[in-house]
């Protein structure tokens, strides 16, 4: 296939307020001025909020180099990045073929990030595993201990002097930083915010939505997992633009919107397995009460004895409602799309899963217990077909 052009169109002229996303369910939060201006920002960190589907994985942070140090330094990114790649394809397969149509120089970096993203999203999930265990070390700390070392490791990447810390973690923290040195992951990560100069706010941004998650079981607002979405898959998407040389508003917005549909998408897609796996509402708190949806009837997989017909009818109006939201931040990327430089084009490529999964939510009747729901290998050629034809469109 002829290699594509990447060409980098100038940014139009701002929308004005009044033209922007006017769903009424939620408004349009990101001052997009402020991102750009943030791109050198280091300092404070936002709040972050949490709650979307989770997937453990095998390969942690603090992984040993099992390459030895013998090796060049060719041979040992060419390693790092086919352990990213492939821990993108086990953990994030949508991810991963989004990846493979990225521009080639944006993918070793691109696929940096998602393994990132991978790593932080299976902290939870490993402090779930434990607690099911019942005994050993406390989960939270060991959870807690987990993203402190991803924390220091991101500010090993940026910083060149070391954060001071109180005497009774200075010595652990001081083995965390060899061990670093040992993680194929940090290493790949390391090289894109160099090759492609990440905005650091970002990644802490993933870092701290990703923390303050550990010990939530379920949203309180719709507004809340909006956030969390931003916080999160936005900000997975925003790297995905720094990796293919894109910073531009327009481009963005778009991510914004994408960020968000893909990230409440997400949420409907986890709520069954949540539910049944770790004794969680993936739906908030709000959205439940205000259909008079019980807590158990979803925890118990939709068997409940007296009013069950009525709970699930309740459920499929909660569960609309989420998606009809997911729908408009996605309509709202479509409008955007075409304004957004061809170059930064495939790292909007994830919302084609994610309408894919609406449209099949909607023929479903929004009950999210349906077997073809729960069975998304079935469309796996289908994906590909859909994402084929967006890559070569520019569309989706």
């Amino acid at each position: 296939m002829a290699t594509r052009r990447c060409l980098l169109v100038a940014a139009r002229k701002p929308r004005s307020s009044g033209g922007g996303f006017s769903t009424s369910d939620v408004p349009l939060r990101r001052n997009y001025a402020t991102l750009i201006m943030s791109r050198n920002f280091v300092g404070q960190r936002r709040p972050s909020f949490s709650g979307c589907n989770r997937t453990p994985t095998s390969t942690i942070g603090l992984g040993r180099n099992l390459s030895g140090s013998t090796k060049s330094k060719t041979q040992q990114e060419k390693e790092d990045h086919q352990q990213s790649v492939e821990l993108v394809r086990t953990r994030d397969f949508e991810g991963y073929l989004c990846g493979l149509l990225m521009p080639s120089h944006a993918r070793e970096s691109y696929f940096a990030v998602r393994s990132l993203n991978v790593e932080l999203a299976s902290i939870k999930d490993g402090r779930r595993k434990r607690n099911v265990g019942g005994a050993g070390d406390d989960p939270s700390l060991a959870s807690r201990l987990r993203m402190q070392w991803w924390r220091e490791a991101i500010n090993g990447m940026y910083e060149d002097s070391p954060v001071v810390e109180e005497p009774s973690v200075a010595g652990f923290l001081s083995h965390m930083s060899t061990s670093q040195q040992h993680s194929p992951i940090v290493r790949s990560v390391r090289r894109a915010t160099q090759s492609a100069d990440l905005t650091r706010r970002f990644l802490d941004r993933l870092v701290d939505a990703r923390e303050a998650d550990l010990e939530q079981s379920q949203m309180t607002t719709l507004q809340q997992l909006t956030e969390y979405s931003e916080e999160t898959s936005s900000s997975v998407l925003y790297l995905s633009l720094e990796c293919a040389g894109v910073r531009d508003e327009d481009a963005d917005s778009a991510a914004y919107h994408v960020g968000v549909g893909s990230g409440l998408v997400s949420t409907l897609r986890s709520t069954v397995y949540r539910a049944e796996h770790h004794e969680e509402v993936a739906l908030p708190v709000d959205v439940m009460e205000k259909y008079g949806v019980e807590d158990q009837f979803l925890l118990s997989g939709g068997q409940t004895n007296d009013d069950s017909k009525q709970q699930q009818e309740a459920l499929q109006n909660a569960v609309r409602e989420v998606a009809h939201l997911a729908a408009a931040h996605l309509a709202r990327a479509r409008q955007l799309q075409s304004r957004v430089p061809k170059a930064g084009r495939p790292s909007l490529l994830p919302a084609v899963p994610a309408l894919m999964y609406l449209q099949q939510l909607q023929s479903a009747q929004y009950n999210v217990f349906d077997p073809v729901l729960l069975q998304p290998e079935l469309n796996r050629f289908r994906l590909l077909l859909h994402l084929s034809r967006s890559w070569l469109t520019g569309v989706f």
